[in-house]
């Protein structure tokens, strides 16, 4: 079974003024897997 390369839990992110764009996300990667984060620029 692979390991993972990368792990984080319970990520949040909060930005100028007060707006939260993350709330508690937790990820994981496997050894040369491709991420992308799409959204509003």
């Amino acid at each position: 079974m692979a390991q993972y390369v990368y792990t984080m839990h319970r990520l949040s992110k909060v930005v100028p003024p007060k707006r939260e764009i993350l709330k508690n996300i937790s990820l994981s990667f496997f050894p040369g897997a491709k991420i992308g984060v799409l959204g509003l620029n």
